[in-house]
């Protein structure tokens, strides 16, 4: 289950030498034709999404919207054994052919939960050959270039639309995503142009999946030196009363010309690269490092959905998008957002701790219902809404996956030590999650605290293998790094019984686990580092947790 990314598709290019070496800020240039989505030109603005590519006079703009699924929840989960306590009693009985059928087969088989794609915009450049593609991150703009003429896509960081500019006519035909039918209750009202006046032409869609309804529309209007087009994927339709509002405001806007028109998003990207900045040696790491910061820009914003494992771009390939466009807590989303708090891009990370708060219920009741515990648990593997969508049980159901995720709330407040922040928001959500965890814990005689299940994702894959002796490396390192935060934290507000209670919850768990011949971290108290661990979650004391150094001399 190793998941790519737009992002890291365009590093891989970059190392290989397929892509030139950029100056700071300069952004991606690249050869036409671009044959692929994932190697396609992207822009964002947190909630919209777009990828420029094609070649030729034919040119793709994939479109996305963060907030478009499909959240039905498979009938198996309603099973009485879907639960922690079934889960232990299929492990303990090593009945392996069961516990697949509850906990990974729906996310495998089933279609839903799922991000939806929003569909394609066709165009054509009339008498134009685009020769080359460049990303300019200063403004946020993808062009395709012929010569001396550009085409030029912006997504407006002030308005829920994207807008286009070229010199010359473009045709255009908005496609319909496919793949849908495969999620069943497929319906819409299908495809029609209006023509609403004062030199506007629409062209719009209606999509409804399973009572998820959404429209795509596209206007084109004629200016004196350019045509204009403007993409919006939203949750309403093009009705008889006319555009929505924020068409409304575009066709005001094209008046004005296209500087006018995207002044407030230049303006916005100016204060979002004035946030901080950092000049590296090496030209090829520098690109990474701004192509990296922009996407934050672009995919990562308050009031947005956060990134989930393709940001706003979600795959274009005529299907649903692999892995279901999902939210993975077992490592993508706490890395994705590990850089931010450095960089100051508070916006990027405000944007998912307030979605992570306003989940909160849904975690609580995913603890009480599954885990029969107080507190929050996190699934591993969730849906927009907070839910759990299984696959590879062990993993996307461990209950320390949360840990993680809290590890950026504790971030945040040592980044910009703001007692508010850390009395009325870090500590509260973070304590639950410990809760959920003090619960889980089972004390043995000796009083060393261990889970009745433990893993390291994702070592053995889906096999009972996977099942390490509790606790792994990776849950003692994160529950250790838990229960010490919320114990500093709990002293920094005057709590000293609820310090206490954490401090003695971290010490009952016991050391870290080492290869007793090389005294490396191993995976288990049974099991050393003797096989490739792709995510290096027995690592995790080391980075990002912070608890172990070269230095210690025990642990």
């Amino acid at each position: 289950m190793i998941r790519s990314s737009l992002a890291t598709t365009l590093l891989a290019a970059l190392l290989a030498g397929s892509l030139p070496a950029q100056d700071a800020r300069s952004g991606l240039r690249l050869d036409a034709p671009i044959a692929r989505w994932d190697e396609a030109i992207p822009v964002g603005n947190g909630i919209l999404g777009g990828l420029l590519w094609g070649g030729d006079s034919t040119l793709h703009l994939s479109l996305d919207r963060g907030d478009l699924w499909d959240e039905r929840t498979p009938e198996i989960f309603s099973d009485s054994l879907w639960t922690w306590k079934g889960m232990q009693a299929l492990v303990a009985a090593g009945n392996m052919t069961r516990f697949h059928e509850l906990f990974d087969q729906p996310y495998d088989r089933l279609p839903y939960p799922t991000k939806l794609p929003a569909g394609r915009l066709e165009l054509v450049w009339s008498g134009h050959t685009v020769d080359r593609f460049e990303l300019n991150l200063e403004v946020a703009e993808a062009w395709a270039i012929d010569g001396t003429d550009t085409l030029k896509v912006v997504a407006l960081a002030e308005l829920e639309a994207l807008l286009i500019q070229a010199p010359d006519e473009v045709r255009f035909e908005l496609v319909r995503p496919k793949g849908l039918a495969r999620l069943g209750d497929v319906g819409g009202t299908g495809q029609r142009t209006v023509v609403p006046g004062n030199g506007v032409v629409a062209d719009w869609f209606s999509a409804r999946v399973a009572g998820t309804e959404y429209s795509a529309g596209v206007y084109r209007a004629v200016n004196r030196d350019s045509t204009y087009l403007a993409t919006v994927v939203r949750d309403a339709d093009y009705g008889a009363e006319g555009p929505p509002d924020v068409l409304r405001r575009l066709m005001e806007l094209r008046g004005r010309g296209w500087l006018a028109a995207v002044s407030p998003h230049r303006a916005w990207w100016r204060d979002f690269w004035a946030t901080s900045s950092i000049t590296l040696p090496d030209s090829a790491l520098q690109a990474h490092y701004d192509l990296v910061k922009y996407f934050y820009g672009s995919a990562a914003r308050r009031g947005a959905p956060p990134m989930p494992l393709q940001g706003v771009w979600t795959a274009d390939e005529g299907g649903l998008p692999p892995w279901k466009g999902d939210y993975h807590n077992d490592l993508n989303t706490q890395m994705t957002y590990l850089a931010a708090h450095a960089a100051g891009l508070d916006d990027a990370v405000e944007g998912w701790l307030e979605f992570l708060e306003a989940r909160l219920p849904e975690f609580r009741r995913f603890a009480r219902e599954f885990y029969g515990v107080d507190g929050a648990v996190i699934p591993g593997v969730m849906t927009l809404s907070g839910k759990p969508m299984g696959g590879w049980g062990m993993y996307s159901l461990s209950p320390t996956n949360g840990a993680w995720v809290a590890f950026s709330f504790w971030k945040q407040w040592r980044m910009t030590g703001d007692s508010a922040f850390l009395a009325e928001r870090a500590y509260p959500f973070m304590s639950e999650v410990g809760t959920a965890l003090k619960q889980l814990l089972i004390e043995q005689e000796d009083g060393r605290l261990l889970l009745p299940l433990s893993s390291s994702p994702e070592i053995h894959d889906n096999s009972i293998e996977a099942f390490l002796t509790p606790n792994s490396n990776y849950d003692q390192a994160l529950m250790r790094w838990l229960f010490g935060a919320l114990r500093e934290m709990a002293g920094e507000l005057g709590r000293a019984g609820e310090a206490a209670e954490w401090a003695r919850l971290a010490a009952a768990l016991g050391p870290l686990h080492l290869d007793p011949e090389v005294g490396s971290l191993a995976f288990s108290a049974d099991e050393s580092y003797r096989a490739s661990h792709r995510h290096f979650s027995h690592a995790m004391a080391i980075h990002p947790l912070g608890i172990l150094a070269a230095t210690d001399s025990a642990i």
